[in-house]
């Protein structure tokens, strides 16, 4: 199945966000994916992996989180931690799962959108904002993060704000993570452990996937981390998540 990529433009907490989606080439309604990019921002790894979610017969939303400080910037090799911190300038969490909110809204006026809950994943910061996603933006129907960040503690650019993992039991929805091994900063044993035991208390289908051998990006065909054979197995892993959980 071919996949037809649109411009987008949307409605967002702090004006107007930018991005694209891909769709089948066909005339019937599909599921719809929010995919959320990582720290590089909207990059081509991210768009090939939302065409080839596209492929499997979804309508993927891949927008621009950094749309703040510009249209479609992508982190360059050299850069400053200033000049990538600067990328993510104006975002917090509340104003994420706002944000991705206004997707959803966004998704159900399509009419190649069918009708019930759209699934969201994300890679580092798009897998912690997958699980915000999960807990508090209403119309969330499966959630996949892969090697999310600060998932165990608060927003620093948020004063008063609490860790995702303290809000736990407001999950709504079948959600899943992938923690490399090789991730020791934010999938080390510890953080798997607390993730794990949190998702003991709730009852909806979780799961926590240490992916052995593999790199903070191993799911991205465009990373240097990418690897041949988790990431395969990954993808499978998800696209059939959201079938089942997507219908």
């Amino acid at each position: 199945m071919s996949a037809i990529k649109e411009p987008v433009a949307i409605t967002a907490s702090n004006g107007l966000m930018g991005g694209a989606l891909f769709r089948p080439d066909d005339d019937a309604a599909h599921p719809a994916v929010i995919m959320i990019h990582g720290a590089p921002g909207l990059d081509a790894g991210t768009f090939q992996m939302a065409e080839g979610l596209a492929d499997e017969g979804f309508v993927v939303l891949a927008p621009d989180m950094f749309y703040r400080t510009g249209a479609m910037r992508v982190m360059q090799p050299g850069w400053s931690i200033e000049q990538r911190n600067g990328l993510q300038e104006g975002m917090t969490s509340s104003a994420d799962i706002v944000d991705v909110g206004h997707m959803v809204r966004y998704l159900h006026q399509q009419p190649y959108v069918a009708d019930g809950g759209v699934g969201i994943t994300g890679f580092c910061m798009g897998g912690r904002i997958s699980y915000l996603a999960a807990a508090r933006t209403e119309g969330i129907g499966a959630a996949v993060m892969y090697y999310p960040t600060g998932l165990v503690y608060p927003d620093l650019r948020e004063p008063g704000s609490q860790a995702p993992l303290d809000f736990v039991d407001e999950i709504a929805c079948p959600i899943i993570g992938f923690f490399p091994t090789l991730d020791t900063k934010h999938c080390s044993p510890e953080i798997r452990g607390q993730v794990t035991s949190a998702f003991e208390t709730i009852d909806i289908p979780t799961e926590v996937i240490p992916v052995e051998g593999a790199a903070h990006g191993f799911i991205d065909p465009a990373s240097r981390a990418y690897h041949a054979v988790e990431g395969p197995k990954a993808w499978d892993r998800m696209v059939s998540f959201f079938r089942e959980h997507l219908g």
